[in-house]
């Protein structure tokens, strides 16, 4: 009984740790795809190291993204409905080319008010299905293609013959 009361007090400290910050700066890596949580009814800033060109959202009939008119370098998000599902918005920076994708979970216990990107490294992996398939054949080739097996030596200057 203690165990079970000891267990049921620390689950509040336990989910709590797997929350998101709610203010939090990054460094964002453009090989993965960045969750962003969002609560009905509260908005969210994104904020850029570069100038946003272009923004597409998956179902924009469950979230409104929109480039703030005074800094080119921010993006409001705010979800349209209490019963949204999840979606994800690419955003495209003008001077770099980079671009920037994101997971949008709505959420009613979690909320991110500001995510702050400092930097970028990295790029999208450069493996589709097709190349994953030809590596693994020369992998295979190069298995096979690498063994050898010892036979009785053979005398050259015969021309091979015994």
């Amino acid at each position: 009984m203690k165990n079970l009361l000891f267990v049921i007090s620390l689950s509040p400290l336990i989910t709590n740790a797997e929350a998101p910050d709610r203010i939090q700066s990054m460094r964002f890596d453009k090989s993965q795809v960045q969750r962003i949580y969002l609560a009905p009814g509260l908005g969210s800033i994104l904020i850029f190291p570069c100038g946003l060109q272009e923004v597409f959202i998956g179902r924009s009939e469950d979230l409104k993204a929109q480039i703030s008119p005074n800094d080119k370098k921010a993006l409001f998000l705010n979800l349209k409905l209490n019963s949204s599902l999840p979606t994800n918005v690419i955003v495209k920076c003008s001077p770099e080319r980079s671009i920037f994708v994101f997971d949008i979970i709505p959420s009613k216990i979690r909320h991110q008010d500001l995510v702050e990107i400092r930097s970028s490294f990295g790029r999208p992996n450069n493996s589709s299905f097709g190349s994953a398939m030809q590596k693994n054949e020369i992998v295979k080739k190069s298995a096979t293609i690498n063994r050898f097996i010892l036979k009785q030596p053979v005398l050259v200057e015969n021309g091979g013959r015994k």
